[in-house]
């Protein structure tokens, strides 16, 4: 019996462009990050991410943040 190697329809990697929103189900290894950051809006309402050019800082408030405060409402 053959194996089928599953299809993609949507390349994952995004190169230099950041992930949106629209890119979430494809955003991932940056659970923790996430969950460190929700809490702390929740708890603060404002935070500041800091970090060096080219690192993720959009990627993860757009595909990782801004989904999970979106299911809190």
């Amino acid at each position: 019996m053959a194996v089928q190697k599953p299809t993609l329809t949507v390349n994952p990697y995004k190169g230099l462009a950041a992930f949106t929103e629209a890119d979430a189900d494809l955003f991932f290894g940056r659970g923790e990050d996430i969950d460190i950051l929700l809490g702390k809006v929740c708890s603060y309402g404002m935070v500041t991410l800091l970090g060096e050019s080219g690192i993720g800082k959009t990627s993860l408030l757009r595909a990782g943040l801004t989904p999970q405060l979106e299911k809190l409402g």
